[in-house]
């Protein structure tokens, strides 16, 4: 008679006593005795385990010829019999194979209320309603229990094989608990008037099981622990100063710790106003690379004192420093253009500087920079309410251009950091606007040549075409005129302003197009600019 490791359940309990009482009848009286001191040890064995991991899937044509579950138990089948245990079973025996497991129809998580038997697939073609229905399957040496959906179960194969499929679940990972605590009170910056009391609470949860203590902490140092929710303690006497307030949970063994929350003691109990600047280097110096950096930066609080200064070049943290001076130095800076902050912390307070623009270059040549506006082009005509796409190419020598800011009329409509500095501006009323752009880069500027353009109000018919930049060059008369790309446009000429003669037509290709003519100083000769009619 197999040995009864554990009970999983009543129903099981029901079906071995049975067994039992069948194998009583046949050994006798004594046999009764021996059984009621099993079920009676049985009772204290640990609890059984319950697989709720990922499922995985056997298939009896393609994944050999047994599932091997566990060590004692393969799940297999061959001819048209059922299912059986080839580790301890040469073939299937209708109400008992799969040896050493107990088949229930239902769901894993209703394990109590299941009734357990031997497994209900046995020889023969089972009919389709057997397909897809699950089961919870009970490994009854190893007390496991894991769930089963049958998948297919067809005929014999060629090989002599019948084919099954199931999924089943697995042992999954066993994740271990995860507490959690943050401090509710005092806020973070908080301030108070010395000698303080502080109140610290603080709230702690775990995934499983329960919270043992929460520790409190201030600048790292313990000030006691709390068992038992809720978790509070109160720290009295602190004297003027900043202090870092950490809490720390455990749960089985694992801990977490807080955020930290800063709080400030002061005279006045109102947190400090922190000032920084960078003093060295100084804004637009320049550096051969490979470059040594040192960085120094002033900073102060109004009651209290800086805690530290963190350091940051390009927005990327290069360190911190606790205690002043404030000076960091930084080591084989490569060629670039770099921004400079330093950020100053009092009292869970804290304050940035402005920006320090410094170049490391690859040579001691001073840097240089070229900026020119590529659109819109001089002499571009829009409709209002306009919006202008404005793009310049920026090169620089020694430096790295940082930025490209816009003007129009002396008002800055925006900027661009990175090539080919696209800004789009909107709302353009109709008018005149002379468009500037200024590249920034190792400390210097470079402001662009102006481009000219025109805003008109909507109207029907052809835009005005503004004459410009009239001259006269070695025996040549030369001006300009504004056009429309794709429009053809005829240049007169008169000498008394009533009879017009036709000297050119033009077909424009951008904004603006210019005209030349033979210069004579016999007489006057006027010129007039119209747009061609279609004939």
């Amino acid at each position: 008679m197999r040995q009864v490791k554990n009970l999983g359940n009543q129903n099981e309990h029901q079906n071995i006593i049975h067994q039992m009482t069948i194998a009583k009848l046949a050994l006798g009286s004594w046999t009764r005795v021996v059984i009621a001191l099993i079920l009676c040890a049985a009772a204290g064995v640990r609890a059984s385990t319950i697989w709720t991991g990922p499922l995985t899937n056997f298939n009896h044509a393609v994944n050999g010829l047994g599932d091997q579950i566990v060590p004692g138990v393969k799940i297999t089948r061959g001819g048209s019999d059922g299912l059986y245990n080839s580790d301890s079973e040469s073939g299937a025996v209708n109400g008992v194979s799969p040896a050493d497991t107990l088949w229930a129809q239902g769901s894993i998580t209703n394990i109590a209320k299941l009734k357990f038997a031997p497994c209900p697939l046995e020889s023969g073609n089972h009919p389709p309603g057997d397909v897809n229905k699950t089961y919870v399957v009970h490994l009854v040496s190893e007390d496991i229990y894991f769930s089963l959906t049958l998948l297919s179960w067809g005929g014999q194969s060629g090989t002599g094989q019948t084919s099954f499929s199931y999924a089943r679940s697995t042992p999954g990972a066993v994740t271990p608990p995860t507490p959690t605590v943050s401090i509710t009170s005092p806020a973070d910056g908080a301030g108070f008037s010395a000698p303080a009391s502080v109140e610290i609470d603080a709230t702690a949860s775990v995934s499983s099981g329960s919270v043992t203590n929460v520790e409190f902490f201030t600048n790292g140092i313990s000030v006691g622990s709390v068992a038992s929710a809720p978790f509070s303690l109160t720290e009295s006497s602190l004297d003027v100063g900043t202090y870092a307030l950490t809490a720390v949970a455990t749960a089985a063994g694992i801990s977490a710790t807080s955020a930290v929350v800063s709080i400030t003691v002061t005279n006045s109990g109102v947190p400090p106003t922190v000032t920084v600047q960078v003093t060295n280097p100084p804004n637009g110096a320049i550096f051969v690379a490979p470059a040594i950096i040192e960085i120094d930066a002033n900073a102060s609080a109004s009651s209290g004192n800086v805690t530290n200064v963190e350091f940051f070049t390009n927005g990327v943290s290069l360190g911190s420093v606790q205690n002043p001076p404030f000076t960091l130095s930084i080591s084989n800076v490569a060629a670039g253009g770099y921004f400079l902050t330093a950020t100053a912390f009092a009292g869970g307070v804290s304050q940035s500087s402005d920006v320090v623009i410094i170049t490391v270059s690859n040579s001691v040549t001073p840097p240089s920079l070229t900026v020119q506006i590529t659109s819109p082009t001089n002499g571009a005509t829009f409709t209002a309410p306009a919006t202008v796409n404005l793009t310049a190419s920026a090169t620089a020598t020694n430096a790295t251009v940082t930025n490209v800011q816009y003007f129009t009329n002396g008002v800055l409509l925006g900027s661009a950091q990175t090539s080919p500095y696209n800004l789009t501006a909107s709302n353009f009323l109709a008018g005149s606007y002379s468009l500037t752009a200024v590249a920034s880069g190792g400390g210097i500027t470079a402001t662009s040549l102006v481009v000219n353009i025109s805003v008109t109000n909507a109207v029907s018919g052809p835009p005005p075409i503004n004459v410009t930049s009239p001259g006269v060059s070695a025996g040549q008369f030369t001006f300009s005129f504004s056009t429309q790309a794709g429009t053809s446009y005829v240049i007169e000429s008169s000498t008394n302003l009533l009879k017009w003669i036709p000297v050119a037509t033009n077909l424009a290709s951008g904004g603006s197009s210019q005209f030349s003519d033979s210069f004579s100083e016999t007489g006057d000769v006027y010129y007039r600019v119209s747009q061609a009619t279609t004939p």
